[in-house]
């Protein structure tokens, strides 16, 4: 089931291949495994919060609805607008009224400074 007419935006997921660093598994965005352009999603502003504790930075936040059925895992990071975020945990798939899916959601961050 599509979102509504007006979820106008246009994602792109990158799912990270991995490589060994220092004896750790550690994502790598540059190398990714897979790269997948969704449209028919709706970016909305989720917040930001500045940090002045031990250094200056600014923590921005979004949501992204997908249309139902799309996977999105922890460890991916997503296009908005030119800007690579990093999903804050897995998307999340939300059912309808009527228990049909409805759509998938997704918490975005990324830091300045």
């Amino acid at each position: 089931m599509p979102l509504p007419a007006w979820a106008a935006d246009t994602v792109t997921i990158i799912t990270p291949s991995w490589r060994a660093e220092r004896g750790k598994q550690i994502p790598d965005y540059d190398n990714p495994a897979q790269v997948t352009e969704i449209t028919g999603c709706s970016v909305q502003p989720a917040g930001t919060a500045e940090t002045l504790a031990a250094r200056q930075a600014t923590t921005i936040r979004l949501t992204v609805y997908l249309p139902a059925g799309t996977v999105i895992d922890a460890h991916d990071a997503v296009v908005v607008a030119g800007t690579r975020y990093h999903a804050d945990g897995a998307g999340q798939q939300w059912r309808s009224p009527t228990g049909a899916l409805n759509h998938t959601i997704v918490n975005l961050v990324d830091w300045e400074g």
